[in-house]
């Protein structure tokens, strides 16, 4: 199912006037829609790291603790991507 992938980042938190804009914004102009939400100030994206990349390309079978959360991870934000709606 296609949804609105939301990235807000703002250190002002609930009371970020550009975030309550975008809201606002985004049930005019996509009524109902389902949204995904990504706050990067409450949960840190880290940057792609040379572990990361290791882990995806390691097989499944013979990835290590480490390996499987950083992928399971990485899978989340791919399937957030793939699923959000294209702007026209």
């Amino acid at each position: 199912m296609t949804s609105l992938l939301f990235v807000t980042s703002s250190l002002s938190g609930a009371a970020s006037k550009s975030r309550e804009l975008a809201e606002e914004f985004i049930a005019a102009t996509f009524p109902g829609a389902p949204r995904v939400h990504r706050d990067l100030q409450t949960e840190a994206m880290p940057h792609l790291e040379p572990a990361t990349l290791a882990a995806l390309m390691t097989p499944a079978a013979d990835r290590t603790e480490d390996q499987r959360a950083r992928v399971d991870f990485a899978d989340i934000l791919i399937a957030e991507l793939s699923s959000a709606r294209r702007a026209a």
